[in-house]
């Protein structure tokens, strides 16, 4: 089994004691992945922009399950459960987790990490993942009923399918500033780009170069326009060019500073 790690930003302290407790309690055959979110990373990522990274890592089948979690929890399961294909659970005690594996069998879990929530420490989330990976999942509960608590299951997830559009789809109709915010998230775009088996998402990930200037959604739009007018009369920028026009939408230089920078590398070797 292939389980990934990957919390909301704002409880990114908790990430070490999530991946030491996975590590201690998964199988002794699993593939442990850590995700994140750390304090150390450069960007930041809502329980949002987390929950469409953990439809894209199952629908690629990089990964088999998700162990997630925010602030209370809940609002990363809710999300979670958004996405095309996941069935997150919310597990706040140990017995919330060990239920839901074994009668719902789902692919991902959300714990509560926040201070002020509902988190009660260490050692309940050290027992939490414990009975998480207790005994292999999906084999029903109580015993006496475990063949019609797994027809149920069963019928709940072609529910779902036959309900939902694809993860494809889902992330076409997204806004533009979503798609953004989860292209930055390197370690989840490799790693899906090298291990995903299922569902391609190559072309959500493509980025044109402008999510290195972390300019806004805004900026990046107008910049994108600007290329595609010039591109109508044959002309092309260079990333040179991009670069100075990214500091020109920020306000770092003028535009008569910008036009001289492209004037005088046009001069210097024909190209803008």
């Amino acid at each position: 089994m292939k389980i990934g790690i990957i919390q909301a930003s704002s409880q990114a302290n908790k990430n070490q004691l999530i991946y030491s407790a996975v590590k201690k309690y998964a199988p002794k055959d699993s593939e442990i992945i850590n995700f994140g979110c750390t304090p150390d990373e450069k960007y930041s990522y809502s329980y949002i922009d987390i929950s469409i990274l953990v439809g894209i890592l199952l629908a690629s089948e990089a990964v088999d399950f998700i162990v997630t979690g925010c602030s209370s929890g809940q609002g990363m399961m809710l999300a979670c459960n958004s996405m095309p294909g996941v069935i997150c659970g919310y597990a706040p005690t140990p017995k919330d987790a060990y239920l839901f594996v074994q009668i719902n069998n789902g692919n991902a879990i959300s714990l509560p990490l926040g201070e002020d929530y509902t988190w009660t420490g260490k050692e309940n989330l050290d027992r939490t993942i414990e009975a998480l990976f207790s005994e292999p999942f999906g084999q029903g509960y109580p015993k006496s009923e475990a063949a019609r608590k797994l027809e149920d299951t069963k019928k709940l997830k072609e529910i779902r399918r036959d309900g939902q559009i694809s993860m494809q789809e889902l992330l076409s109709k997204l806004d533009s500033s979503l798609l953004e915010t989860i292209r930055k998230k390197q370690d989840v775009v490799q790693y899906v780009a090298k291990y995903g088996k299922g569902t391609r998402f190559g072309s959500v990930f493509k980025s044109d170069g402008y999510i290195e200037e972390e300019l806004t959604s805004a900026q990046i739009d107008a910049l994108r326009q600007i290329q595609a007018t010039l591109e109508i009369e044959n002309m092309k920028l260079s990333k040179f060019g991009i670069e100075e026009m990214a500091k020109m939408l920020k306000g770092e230089i003028s535009r008569e500073e910008y036009q001289k920078e492209l004037k005088e590398r046009y001069l210097t070797n024909g190209k803008h």
